[in-house]
This record gives C-alpha cells, structure tokens and sequence, in this order.
C-alpha cells in the first residue's frame, strides 16, 4: 500500500511540474502567429484573441464562430 501511495504522490507532482512549464510556451508550441505580442498579457487570451477562441471553440460550433466571431 505504500509504494502505490507513493506512486500515486511522485505522478502527480510530475504531471504538475510539467503542467507550470507548458504553460508559458503553450502560445509558441500552438504556433499562434503574435507579431505584437498581444498574447503576453493573459488578458488578452482565451476567447478575447480569434485564434485561441477558434480552438476553444467545441467543433460542433465553428460553423457558427466562422459565420460571425465577433457576436459568438
């Protein structure tokens, strides 16, 4: 029982760990085009920029996001 603890313990601080240094790189791995850098602040993420909202945006719904983005 305590070795599957312990597993379950060192999985978990890993997977957080790699978790905090993703997150600021997420931006170049997507490949997200930023010439004015308008992605550094975090309020400018998220469904606030075209390309994340796009993604973001369940699959089922593009239709809709593509037809008007500034409404959706």
């Amino acid at each position: 029982m305590k070795l599957g603890r312990y597993i379950e313990k060192v999985t978990g601080k890993t997977r957080s760990d790699d978790i905090v240094r993703l997150k600021p790189r997420i931006i170049q791995i997507l490949g997200i085009p930023d010439p004015t850098y308008m992605l550094v602040e975090k309020s400018n993420r998220g469904f606030r920029h075209p390309t994340l909202a796009r993604l973001l945006t369940p699959v089922t719904k593009l239709d809709e996001y593509d037809a008007d983005p500034e409404a959706y």
